[in-house]
């Protein structure tokens, strides 16, 4: 029988935007909470977060995996905008997280994000973004990354245009004094990670610190909506001090020395249809949301290995016809 007790409470704001697209779940008795993120601006994409947080409930309640849910909820969005509702090019990004017996599961895709602090701000997500892919290969640093002019690009999200989705999975041991927090980028572009691990340590109760962590990022001049939820573990038979050897932890910032440690993946899970970061046929149709299915611009890429050689053999080719012609 589980001893684990979690409790969690949600915000969100539109920010400088006439509307707010993001949508947030919280059930502490089912032990779910769900942040997701609308896209596609005039293309309803608070109507696409809003199916997210209503399917992902109920399949869990039907005893549904969460990537299935995740899954079914792309399927969602898509039959929605078939039978009228919403606009095509509506999409939504996801993060959730379930609470089960003294275990904890996380699914995400596009860049919301959920983070565990335990004295440490520890990434448990991994973002379906350009600039992840950049970063995880070792093309770009964590500085630049910050700052990078394509950070918005996302190439990933429920209801985007593929068929197929690859959503993020984690998950690993509850433990006690430990604090979960699920949030759109409209508050992790604003509020850094230092003010972040202040309000996490400071700030006791979960309403509090949510409303305290949206309303810095309104007062950041965040143009984006902007959502958070916070969920405590109040109590786990595992205590805060002990490793979680299960869960994978994409970057770890420790508020003491300001410094983030980042633990780079060989594959980063992405949109099969900008696996190969190749651009998108001119013809196809794509999302007006630039953040989802980017026709990725590589006129600044390296030639890949093999095209180097293959132009070496045709010059050496004609080289040889021309002394044999000669």
């Amino acid at each position: 029988m589980s001893t684990s007790v979690v409790l969690g409470a949600g915000a969100t704001h539109c920010g400088k935007r006439s509307h707010n697209e993001d949508a947030f779940f919280v059930d502490n008795d089912l032990g779910l909470y769900i942040v997701a993120d609308g896209v596609g601006g005039q293309d309803a994409g608070e109507i696409a977060s809003k199916i997210v947080c209503q399917v992902l409930p109920e399949r869990i309640r039907a005893g549904v995996a969460m990537a299935d849910a995740v899954q079914e909820a792309h399927f969602a969005i898509a039959n929605a905008i078939t039978k009228g509702q919403g606009k095509p090019g509506m999409a939504s990004t996801v993060v959730a997280l379930l609470v089960r017996n003294d275990l904890f599961e996380v699914a995400w895709l596009g860049d919301s994000r959920v983070y565990i602090w335990d004295g440490h701000l520890k990434l448990l997500s991994r973002d379906h973004s350009l600039v992840e892919t950049l970063l995880a290969s070792g093309e770009i640093d964590l500085d630049q990354a910050k700052n990078h002019p394509k950070k918005n690009i996302i190439l990933s999200a429920l209801g985007g245009g593929d068929a197929n989705i690859n959503v993020g999975q984690n998950g690993g041991v509850l433990r006690s004094k430990t604090r979960f927090l699920l949030c759109s980028d409209g508050l992790t572009d604003i509020v850094g990670p230092k003010r972040v691990s202040e309000v996490l340590n400071s700030i006791e109760d979960t309403s509090e610190a949510c409303a305290t962590l949206v309303a810095d990022a309104v007062s950041g001049q965040g143009r984006d909506n902007i959502t958070a939820i916070v969920v405590d573990v109040v109590n786990a038979p595992v205590a805060s001090d002990e490793p979680d050897e299960h869960a994978q932890i994409v970057h770890t910032y420790n508020p003491e020395k300001d410094e983030y440690t980042y633990h780079r993946e060989d594959r980063v899970l992405l949109s099969s249809k900008v696996k190969k970061l190749t651009p998108l046929p001119s013809e196809q149709e794509v999302v007006n949301d630039t953040r989802v299915n980017p026709v990725v611009d590589l006129s600044g890429s390296k030639p890949l290995p093999w095209f180097n050689l293959l132009m070496s053999a045709c010059i050496l080719l004609v080289v040889l016809l021309l002394l044999i012609l000669l």
